[in-house]
C-alpha cells in the first residue's frame, strides 16, 4: 500500500501572489486491499482514510495530530516528514485504526513516546485497550510544535522514528505554533495609567535581577546556532518545570526528543560537572509507585529518570535491576537525545533589558529624587519597635511612604494594627459559622503538641471547631492525649475566592498597603502574569490553631522562610473556657513576662487586647548563623545528615534555645506579640516562626513586591536542591516569568509616553 500526499505550494508564493493559503495538508492514505474488496467498495462509497486532520487537542482553537512541513513533494513519495502536533496515543491509535493492522501497523518500540504517554499506554489493565489521557494527564509534545516525525514506508513494515527538532524559524511564519504577542504585548492592557513615578520605581528595583536572569539563561546557548536549539511552543494554563528539581522553567533548558523529559540548566550543568570531573554518579534507586506520574520511573544518584523511549537500552520491565543495568549500559537508559530548548523567542530578552535600562537612563532614574509624603502618611506617625526593626503602623498608610518604603526595602517586617475596623462583616469569621458551612467536611489537621507535628488526614472541621475554645470538646490524638490541633493552608484544593467568596471580598477591601497585598495591587508583581501562563495560587489561606501555652516546647509553625512577601492577619481570638482554661491563662502570662517587651506592648495588654500569637523573626542575613547553629544542636542531640534545618520546617527555637544562639552567634530576633486585628508582614527569605498563646484564626496573603524579588530568586536557587520529597519543594511561584512579564508590561507602557 502506498499513501499519497497533496503536493503543497511553497510559502513563499502565497506572498507574491496574494492568494489565500489552504487552512492545512491533507495527506490521504488509500483503502487497504481488504477494505478495497467490502461491500461498500462496490457501491463506490469507499473513501481514502484521512489520518492526520481529524484530531483537536484540548486547550486550543484548532488542532491536528500531526502538521506536515508545507514543501514541494512526489505524489507518491516513501517517506513522509510532518510536525507532530497531537498526542503520542492519538497518533499511535489513529495510524493502528485506519491501516490493515496485520500488515502496516506501526512498531511500537520504533515510535518515541513521551513519559506521560508511554507510563499511560503501559499501566495494567485489560489487554487491547484503547487509554486516552484525562485532565489530570497530557502528552507532553501535544500542541508543543517540538519536533518532526518521519513515516517511513520503504520497508515492508511502516515506522515512525523522530526526524529532527523544530527551531525557532520554523515557527515564525505560523501563528498557531508561535505567536509572537505573547511575549511583546503589555498585560493587562491598562498598565499605562499608573504614574511614571511608580513604573519607574518598580523597573528600577527589578531590572537588575532580570538582567541577572538574560546572561545566565543566554550563556548556555551562546554556542550553539538558531538552528541547533529547538523552539517549545507554550500551552495555556500549563507550567513548564524541571524534571529533576522541579523549579519552573522559564526559558532556557534541555528537552529529550524521545520522552520530551526536561531539564533546567542548573540541572544540566550540575550532570554535566560530574561527568566532567569523572566521578562516579551513584546511582541509588529511587522508585515510589505513584500512578501516571514521571515518580513512577526509576531515577539515579542525581534523581534523573529513565528514558522510557531510549532505544538504545530500553526502560527495563524490573525497576529492581535499573541501578545494575544503567552501571553496565554502554549508553545509560536516561534522557540522552537531549536538545537545547528555548520557550521565550531570540533576541526578545536582551532586547527587553536593553530598552529598559535606555528608559532609565533616559529619565534619570539611576539618581531618583525622593518620593513625596502623602497627605495620609503625613497624618499618621509609625512608631519604631523591636530596636528599631519593627515598624508599627497603627492605621493603614500610604504604599508610597518613605517611612515604609525605606524600613520594607531592608527587609524587616511590619505590623500594622486596627484591620478588625476595615472588615463589613466580623460574623463570617466566627469558629461557629466555619463548623456550620464545612463541619461535615474532610479536612487535614495538624497535631502541634508532638515534635515533630503529626498529620492526621482522616479529619472533618466538626473534629476541630467545637474544641476551638471550649477545652473539654477537644478530641485526643494517637497517645490518647488532647491534642493541639491545627489547620493549616486552607483551602488545600479550590480557590479561596471560589469557596468562601463573601470572605474573600470582605477581606481584600480590609487588607492594608492594598497596592501591596490586593490581588491587583499595582505593587504586587504577581498581578502582570498573563492569564494564559499557569499562574501561582498566592492565597489567601486560612490557618485555624489552637492555644499552644501550655506546651512551651513545641511551636505552632516551626521555624522556616517563605519564598514570598506575606501578611498574616489575626482576624479571630478565641477565650478558652473549660477544664484547663485558668491554666491556659497563666501560662500566657507568664510567657509574655519573660519578654522583654516595648512599653507601647505593655500598654496595649493592660487596655485589655488580647494577645493572639507570639512571634519571632530574623533577618534574612541571619539564616546561614541560624543553619550553623541548628545543625549544631542536632548533632548534639544525636541527628546525622546535613539537611537544611530551616527549610525541613521541624526546628523550633525554644527561650534557651533563642539564649544560646544569641550567645554563641551574636543573632537576636524580633518577639513580636500580634493582637487581634493585627496584620504582620513578613518579607521573603525572613526566618521566623509562630506560637499560639490563645486559639487563633488567621488569614495570609502572599504577594510578590518589587523590593524582594532578588531574595525570591535565590530562594528559588536554595529550593532546588531540597530532596524531592520535601513539602515545599515545588517552586510554584515562578519568580522568572514574574519579572520577564512584569519589565515587558512596563517597557511597553513607556511606549505610549515615547521614552522606549
Amino acid at each position: 500500500m502506498t499513501s499519497m500526499c497533496f503536493p503543497v505550494t511553497p510559502k513563499t508564493s502565497y506572498r507574491r501572489s496574494g492568494q489565500k493559503r489552504p487552512r492545512g495538508d491533507v495527506c490521504v492514505v488509500p483503502p487497504s486491499p481488504a477494505e478495497a474488496s467490502s461491500p461498500e467498495s462496490a457501491n463506490g462509497s469507499q473513501q481514502s482514510s484521512v489520518i492526520v486532520f481529524a484530531h483537536k487537542r484540548p486547550r486550543t482553537d484548532v488542532g491536528t495530530i500531526c502538521s506536515p512541513i508545507a514543501r514541494p513533494r512526489p505524489a507518491v513519495p516513501t517517506e513522509m516528514e510532518f510536525v507532530q502536533e497531537g498526542s503520542c496515543l492519538d497518533l499511535h491509535y489513529r495510524e493502528v485504526a485506519l491501516v490493515d493492522p496485520g500488515q502496516h501497523l506501526i512498531k511500537l518500540h520504533q515510535l518515541p513516546m513521551c513519559s506521560d504517554c508511554y507510563l499511560l499506554k503501559n499501566k495494567p489493565g485489560p489487554p487491547n485497550t484503547i487509554v486516552k489521557h484525562t485532565k489530570a494527564t497530557s502528552c507532553r509534545f501535544q500542541g508543543a510544535f517540538l519536533r518532526r516525525l518521519v513515516l517511513d514506508e520503504r520497508a515492508a513494515r511502516r515506522t515512525l522514528k523522530v526526524h529532527s527538532l523544530i527551531c525557532e524559524a520554523d515557527k515564525l511564519d505560523r501563528k498557531r505554533m508561535l505567536d509572537l504577542s505573547l511575549f511583546t504585548d503589555a498585560y493587562p492592557k491598562d498598565v499605562a495609567r499608573l504614574p511614571q513615578q511608580d513604573r519607574l520605581y518598580i523597573l528600577r528595583k527589578i531590572l537588575p535581577t532580570l538582567r541577572g536572569v538574560s546572561e545566565q539563561e543566554l550563556s548556555h546557548i551562546q554556542c550553539y546556532d538558531d538552528a541547533q536549539v529547538s523552539m517549545k511552543t507554550t500551552l495555556e494554563g500549563f507550567r513548564e518545570f524541571c524534571d529533576v528539581c522541579q523549579t519552573s522553567i522559564f526559558d532556557i533548558h534541555w528537552t529529550c526528543l524521545d520522552c520530551a523529559f526536561a531539564a533546567c540548566v542548573d540541572c544540566k550543568s550540575d550532570r554535566q560537572l560530574i561527568i566532567d570531573m569523572s566521578k562516579n554518579c551513584d546511582l541509588k534507586l529511587h522508585f515510589r509507585k505513584v500512578p501516571m506520574t514521571m515518580d513512577r520511573l526509576p531515577r539515579d544518584g542525581m534523581n534523573w529518570p529513565a528514558c522510557c523511549a531510549n532505544t538504545a537500552q530500553p526502560l527495563p520491565k524490573a525497576a529492581a535491576r535499573f541501578a545494575d543495568e544503567a552501571r553496565k549500559a554502554r549508553d545509560p537508559p536516561y534522557p540522552h537525545n537531549l536538545v537545547p530548548t528555548r520557550i521565550v523567542p531570540s533576541q526578545i530578552l536582551k532586547k527587553l533589558v536593553e530598552d529598559a535600562q535606555g528608559i532609565l537612563d533616559k529619565t534619570g532614574e539611576q539618581n531618583p529624587v525622593p518620593l513625596p509624603v502623602s497627605v495620609e502618611s503625613a497624618s499618621c506617625t509609625p512608631v519604631l519597635l523591636c530596636g528599631g526593626r519593627l515598624l508599627w503602623m497603627q492605621q493603614d498608610m500610604s504604599c508610597d511612604s518613605p517611612p515604609f518604603r525605606e524600613h520594607w526595602d531592608k527587609g524587616l517586617p511590619v505590623l500594622v494594627s486596627r484591620i478588625l475596623d476595615q472588615l463589613g462583616d466580623k460574623q463570617l469569621w466566627l469558629p461557629s459559622t466555619f463548623c456550620k458551612m464545612f463541619g461535615e467536611d474532610p479536612v487535614s489537621l495538624v497535631d502541634c503538641s508532638t515534635n515533630p507535628h503529626t498529620d492526621y488526614r482522616n479529619k472533618r472541621h466538626i473534629d476541630f471547631w467545637p474544641g476551638f475554645e471550649n477545652r473539654n470538646a477537644r478530641g485526643l490524638n494517637d497517645e490518647k492525649q488532647k491534642a493541639v490541633w491545627k489547620i493549616k493552608d486552607w483551602p488545600v484544593r479550590g480557590a479561596f475566592a471560589e469557596i468562601l467568596p463573601k470572605h474573600f471580598e470582605d477581606l481584600m477591601q480590609a487588607l492594608p498597603l492594598n497596592r501591596y497585598t490586593n490581588v491587583d495591587g499595582d505593587f504586587n508583581l504577581a498581578k502582570y502574569l498573563p492569564g494564559w501562563l499557569c499562574r501561582p495560587d498566592l492565597g489567601p489561606k486560612m490557618y485555624a490553631a489552637y492555644s499552644s501555652s501550655t506546651h512551651p516546647e513545641s511551636a505552632t509553625t516551626n521555624l522556616h522562610v517563605d519564598i514570598s512577601d506575606a501578611i498574616n492577619v489575626i482576624v479571630y481570638v478565641g477565650r478558652p473556657f473549660g477544664e484547663g482554661a485558668k491554666e491556659t491563662v497563666k501560662a500566657v502570662s507568664d510567657a509574655l513576662e519573660k519578654l522583654n517587651l516595648d512599653t507601647v506592648v505593655l500598654t496595649r495588654l493592660r487596655l485589655g487586647e488580647t494577645p493572639g500569637a507570639l512571634w519571632q523573626i530574623y533577618r534574612p542575613e541571619d539564616s546561614s548563623e541560624i543553619k550553623k547553629f541548628l545543625l549544631k544542636v542536632r548533632r548534639e542531640r544525636g541527628i546525622e545528615g546535613d539537611e537544611d534545618p530551616v527549610h525541613c520546617q521541624t526546628e523550633y527555637l525554644t527561650v534557651d534555645l533563642r539564649k544560646r544562639l544569641l550567645l554563641e552567634h551574636n543573632v537576636v530576633g524580633m518577639d513580636i506579640v500580634q493582637f487581634e486585628g493585627d496584620g504582620i508582614f513578613i518579607p521573603a527569605s525572613a526566618p521566623h516562626q509562630v506560637w499560639n498563646l490563645y486559639s487563633c484564626v488567621k488569614v495570609a496573603e502572599d504577594f510578590v513586591t518589587p523590593e524582594h524579588v532578588h531574595d525570591c530568586a535565590l530562594l528559588t536557587k536554595e529550593f532546588r536542591q531540597l530532596p524531592n520529597d520535601f513539602s515545599n519543594k515545588a517552586d510554584k511561584l515562578q519568580i522568572k516569568n514574574i519579572l520577564f512579564h512584569t519589565v515587558k508590561s512596563l517597557v511597553r507602557s513607556f511606549d505610549a509616553d515615547h521614552l522606549a
